[in-house]
């Protein structure tokens, strides 16, 4: 069994700051994990550690009803209720009185009339639209998040600890979006699959990048929002949406680390560096040797993500392949 805490106990030693012959003192433990947690997030981010990469089918997955997110402090079952239609819903407690509200989704919106001194009853008003009718709830109903696959739309996890959170799109743990493809069939034989290209949140407006962009933006610790163009998410309907994503690597002291072992040695080699630059007891050529260790076991376990893109500059033919002609003439990569 191998912990977090034996990683930390291995750097210390590695680094010449703790003997292994001695128990590490808490100020440096803490020191240590802390360091841990910048590198386990670090690596995350830049894809080095391939055992938490997740897909999610944004198309399955994403909630398909409306949600309706509300505000102003509103609690639903409290001071607020949806309603159905001619149904008259519960009566509130004395001291919801002055801001009850109860609302159909539609045109209808129901308010406490005060009927006499310390009797009030539910009053039904319907408006023109439902606008309108948003416009008298006093703030109860904040936004209608619509369901399905949408231009924006956030992925991750609800905040208990926050109210009225929300979420368009499941997926635990997310640290980032890395890759999204859009697969033109719902066969899931078809083999019809195509990235769709991101570009950065500054330039996702620009028209010249088209309609096959995403962009991503990350709006808590729990939650990432991604934008789509609407052109483009009216055509992903008909087919499906894919995100793949990294999960961030939580641990505590305690942790047992279930990895494959070229990442253990691999978090042992860059906490002993970082520790090393934090608390320099080793010469600058030692230190040297162990960042160079670090680097070579980072490169040891990063693998291709990327086939090699054939670029051309003139048209191919039919089978999408180039003739032998423009391959020896070098014609599909410069213009006649």
């Amino acid at each position: 069994m191998f912990t977090i805490r034996d990683v930390i106990t291995e750097a210390l030693a590695r680094s010449s700051l703790v003997s292994r012959r001695q128990p590490a003192p808490g100020n440096m433990v803490e020191s240590a994990y802390r360091l841990l947690l910048g590198i386990a997030s670090d690596y995350s981010k830049h894809n080095l550690l391939q055992f938490l990469r997740r897909e999610v089918d944004l198309t399955e997955t994403v909630i398909q009803e409306d949600q309706y997110i509300l505000g102003n402090g509103y609690v639903e079952g409290v001071d607020f209720w949806f309603t159905e239609t001619g149904v008259t819903p519960p009566f509130p407690s004395a001291g919801a009185w002055d801001r009850a509200r109860a609302w159909n989704k539609d045109c209808e919106v129901w308010t406490m009339t005060n009927i006499g001194p310390g009797v009030a009853e539910w009053q039904c008003t319907t408006y023109p639209s439902q606008k309108a009718a948003m416009a008298h709830l006093n703030g109860a109903v904040e936004r209608i998040v619509p369901g399905g696959l949408q231009p924006i739309m956030r992925i991750g996890e609800i905040d208990n600890d926050l109210p009225n959170d929300w979420i368009q799109v499941h997926a635990d743990n997310v640290e980032s979006i890395k890759e999204v493809y859009w697969d033109c069939s719902q066969n899931e034989y078809a083999n019809t699959a195509v990235p769709v290209q991101f570009v950065s949140y500054e330039d996702f407006n620009n028209g010249a990048y088209g309609d096959y962009v995403y962009t991503c933006q990350e709006i808590s610790d729990t939650k990432i929002e991604i934008r789509f163009k609407p052109r483009f998410i009216a055509m992903a309907r008909s087919g499906r949406l894919i995100a793949v994503y990294n999960v961030k690597y939580e641990f505590n002291l305690d942790s047992v680390m279930r990895i494959p072992d070229v990442y253990k040695e691999l978090f042992i080699a860059a906490l002993t560096y970082a520790l090393a630059c934090e608390f320099p007891r080793l010469s600058p050529e030692h230190t040297e040797r162990l960042k160079t260790t670090m680097r070579d076991i980072e490169n040891s376990i990063k693998t291709p993500t990327r086939a090699n893109k054939f670029v051309t500059r003139e048209p191919v033919v039919g089978n999408s392949l180039c003739t032998p002609e423009q391959l020896l003439s070098g014609s599909f990569l410069y213009p006649r």
